[in-house]
């Protein structure tokens, strides 16, 4: 889950004279209004809410991804202004609210991962998946991580079920998570 132009709700900055703006369109109207002028770092808000994937028979999704916070290296990919923007970046807040993944067979990680103060993430559920790593998986080596740097209580709710994890180094690895349900799972 990455911004873009289809999914950012609202775009702000910390900046009184570049402000807040309620749609992407109002916030690239403005830059390109000021082309030549300095622009503060924007945050983008993205919200993720009621959604459920479920896996078709056969099916496989090598992995999935949800990173907040500062986005930044000598040149970015900014995704809602579609350019590279040297030595630049951006803020990723993020919002989910009852995600669920059903009858998903996994063959690379889940890393859903927080270490923005304001993004929520609240209500994450893997029923009756599947996860192969061959052993290792990037990063850390679990199979699904569900991280939550700012340790401030936003990362909660994470369900596992009904699912099986075969030659994964790791199987489901939280860290400062509230609410973790991991019940009635194969690991191999």
């Amino acid at each position: 889950l990455r911004p873009t132009k289809a999914n950012v709700v609202k775009v702000s900055t910390d900046n009184a004279d570049h402000g807040e703006f309620n749609t992407v369109e109002e916030y690239l109207a403005h830059l390109s209004q000021y082309p030549n002028a300095w622009h503060p770092t924007p945050r983008y808000t993205t919200v993720f809410e009621n959604i459920t994937i479920i896996g078709a028979e056969g099916a496989t999704i090598e992995g999935f991804v949800a990173s907040s916070g500062h986005m930044s290296q000598a040149n970015v990919y900014d995704y809602v202004r579609d350019a590279v923007i040297p030595n630049g970046g951006y803020y990723s807040t993020i919002l989910i609210s009852n995600l669920k993944f059903e009858n998903v067979n996994f063959i690379g990680k889940i890393d859903i991962n927080s270490s923005d103060a304001e993004s929520v993430y609240e209500g994450v559920t893997f029923e009756g998946c599947t996860f192969t790593t061959g052993g290792t998986a990037e990063s850390n080596g679990a199979a699904i991580r569900y991280y939550n740097e700012a340790n401030n209580g936003k990362v909660r709710n994470i369900t596992v079920k009904k699912s099986t994890f075969k030659n994964c180094r790791q199987g489901v690895y939280v860290h400062h998570v509230n609410g973790v349900t991991i019940e009635n799972n194969i690991f191999e």
